[in-house]
């Protein structure tokens, strides 16, 4: 290495300036003095999250003792024992072999794509004995086929009550197969009573009727937002095919009158029709569903970072406040219960758009769509009462020999006027000409406007996907 020379030719060593020097020392210094305060206060910050940890996790664990002294469900054992104990198990082994049938068939019947209902085929707009049916043929084959699942499920269906059926519950991931299989189920009742519409077998379309009635009521008791749901469609099935039973003028009056009567809400069933019971079961098994989901009740909780564990921990009691605080909300009165829900979901949604911390965000993430949870219970009564009328209405006009004017006629068949009101829309519209009357609601798309005046267009099989429906009924 070579050095500048001075001017009488000397080598020199170049000399580092001196405020360069004092700079690296100052850093240096610094780095000291943080190194020091790091290692003096770290085992602090360590302590003050740890105990923060400990005081939320013993929070959730006393509230966990709480939910579960009340008899409720806290872990995916409990909510087992649970469901076992909200429902019979008289008829399991039957309704478990009649599902598994139904899972075979859809699996290996060869022509499934040309049926209606549980295939690809589309129903008739209307339904005319007098018009051809192009997949009659199909429909027939493969009744056929499958009479012996119709066999078991008129065996099955004698004694209507909510039945216990093995499900493997692991939190958000429990595998509700069982659950799906009685919506095809539902579509193969369905297909049963279209086609003795269609050859006007009066007889045979009221058992299958009654037969799909008593499948909904033996749907399992509510455990969770997904199970409730499957039980509304369910039932929203049953409310189509009466519906739709009335386009064809087949029924007697004292038939009329036992299709109404099944509408009735019956008090032997106990919870199950229960809107009180059912919104808090829900909420329930959705909350255990939850606490198992992240291991509260074993307190095996999520490995990581200490101040994310902390974080995490306020995250799950507050979300089972929520819970807690979503059951505390059920009430019969369903107008109330939808607007209590749409107010404290507006909050939630205010929460996770302003949100203080990351756990702020995940919680709008993880919070069920509460108001949209009520507007189901709405909706299975509003069904309820739209099919109940339409029964009224044909009713009338058996025992008249003409359609009632308005909808406050139906007084001289026995109705009050809750029949003929939606929740929080005013009446169902209602027409009627010589041959035929019609009854609608307000657009089902879950925005709440008034019903119309006029009666809507109901959208056609080619736009039904893009277009809202005002669950038009045809009577004749």
């Amino acid at each position: 290495m070579s050095y500048p020379m001075n001017h009488d030719g000397v080598t020199r060593r170049m000399q580092q300036p001196s405020g360069e020097s004092t700079h690296r020392s100052t850093n240096s210094g610094t780095l000291r003095w943080l190194v020091a305060l790091t290692t003096l206060f770290a085992p602090a910050l360590i302590a003050y999250h740890g105990y923060q940890l400990w005081s939320r996790s013993s929070e959730i664990q006393s509230h966990l003792k709480r939910i579960s002294a009340r008899g409720l469900p806290v872990d995916n054992a409990s909510l087992e024992q649970w469901h076992r104990s909200q429902n019979h198990d008289t008829q399991s082994a039957l309704w478990a072999e009649i599902l598994d049938l139904m899972e075979q068939h859809l699996i290996s019947y060869p022509s499934l794509q040309n049926l209606p209902s549980l295939g690809q085929a589309e129903l008739p707009e209307v339904l005319d004995p007098n018009q051809p049916w192009r997949e009659e043929p199909y429909v027939a084959e493969y009744l056929r086929y499958a009479r012996p699942i119709l066999d078991k499920l008129q065996q099955a269906t004698q004694r209507p009550e909510p039945v216990w059926l093995p499900l493997e519950f692991r939190g958000f991931h429990s595998s509700l197969g069982y659950m799906h299989n009685l919506r095809s189920v539902m579509r193969l009742l369905a297909l049963e009573v279209e086609y003795a519409l269609y050859h006007e077998d009066a007889t045979r379309a009221m058992q299958g009727l009654s037969m799909m009635k008593a499948t909904s009521q033996s749907v399992p008791y509510s455990t969770s937002l997904v199970t409730k749901m499957i039980g509304d469609a369910c039932e929203a099935g049953y409310h189509a095919a009466v519906t739709r039973s009335l386009q064809v003028d087949l029924w007697t009056e004292a038939q009329l009158e036992e299709l109404s009567q099944q509408l009735v809400p019956s008090e032997q069933l106990g919870p199950s029709e229960n809107v009180v019971d059912q919104w808090r079961s829900t909420w329930a098994g959705e909350q255990a569903m939850f606490a198992a989901q992240f291991g509260l009740s074993t307190g095996t909780q999520s490995e990581g970072l200490t101040v994310h564990r902390v974080g995490l921990a306020r995250l799950q009691r507050v979300y089972l406040e929520l819970s807690e605080e979503l059951q505390s909300m059920a009430t019969d009165d369903l107008g109330q219960l939808l607007g209590a829900a749409e107010k404290l979901e507006q909050s939630l949604i205010r929460r996770g758009h302003q949100p203080q911390s990351f756990d702020d965000m995940t919680f709008e993430l993880l919070t069920p769509a509460v108001a949209s949870a009520a507007k189901t219970f709405v909706k299975r009564e509003e069904g309820r009462r739209q099919t109940s009328t339409a029964l009224g209405i044909k009713r009338y006009q058996k025992r008249f020999g003409k359609w009632p004017k308005r909808l406050t006629d139906l007084t001289a068949i026995g109705h009050t006027a809750e029949n003929w009101q939606t929740i929080r829309s005013g009446e169902f519209g209602y027409s009627a000409e010589a041959d035929r009357a019609w009854l609608w609601s307000y657009r089902q798309d879950n925005r709440y406007e008034m019903v119309p005046e006029e009666r809507p267009e109901e959208p056609s099989a080619d736009t039904k996907e893009n277009q809202p429906s005002f669950r038009l009924i045809l009577i004749r």
